[in-house]
């Protein structure tokens, strides 16, 4: 999926219904880049929160087949998983939105600093744009490990869904024993990543929140 139906998303704004010139309804003004970037995070953080919760779907619904195996308890595993990797799909479209509007936002304050003749509020612009640089920075940082925690715990949840489309055994469920814990350890470990980010993003939310209300 490419970044573009996301940008549609970033870009909610209203439709007028009707001629303007009869409803007397005016167009709505562009977004600024602030605002763009907030609708992006706010769509991150969501993302992020329904990723993690799904995760621990399906590690409770792996839980409850190999407890109890049966095709529906399965197919309640086989729902979440395709959920959880939709979701690393999704995380990654939003990234590389999240990382173009970083990179025109930042452009946009660079201009606007160097138009500034105040030299003292200058430097403090200067100082203002660096600590917001550094929270994005965390999110960018962060990134690859999510990524690898996002892939290790997928390829076990492949291999488990594989194995077990074709045996739902207790000799089965006793045989896929060690993957079984394997995946639950990489579980722990992408919920433990997907926190991480969460309160990356919420950090840099909070601080386009702040730009909003001065």
């Amino acid at each position: 999926m490419s970044p573009a139906p996301f940008r549609s998303l970033m870009l909610t704004l209203s439709l007028c219904l009707g001629v303007y010139t009869t409803a007397g309804c005016q167009p709505p003004p562009p977004l600024s880049e602030t605002q763009r970037s907030l609708n992006t995070v706010t769509l991150a953080q969501k993302s992020l929160a329904t990723a993690n919760a799904d995760v621990g779907n399906t590690l409770t619904s792996l839980d409850k087949f190999c407890n109890k195996p049966s095709y529906s308890s399965f197919e309640q595993f086989v729902k979440y998983s395709r959920a959880v990797k939709q979701h690393g799909r999704d995380l990654q479209n939003i990234a590389a939105v999240m990382s173009d509007q970083g990179n025109t936002f930042f452009l946009q304050w660079d201009r606007e600093i160097a138009a500034m003749t105040d030299k003292r509020l200058q430097a403090h612009a200067r100082e203002q744009r660096e600590s917001v640089n550094k929270s994005f920075q965390q999110i960018d940082v962060q990134g690859p490990v999510l990524r690898d925690a996002y892939q290790s715990y997928v390829s076990d949840l492949n291999n488990l869904q594989t194995f077990f489309d074709y045996d739902k055994s207790a000799q089965g469920i006793a045989a896929a024993g060690p993957l079984v814990e394997k995946f639950r350890e990489h579980g722990g470990d992408l919920q433990h990543q997907l926190d991480i980010q969460i309160a990356n993003v919420a950090r840099v939310k909070d601080i386009f929140l702040a730009m909003q209300s001065r």
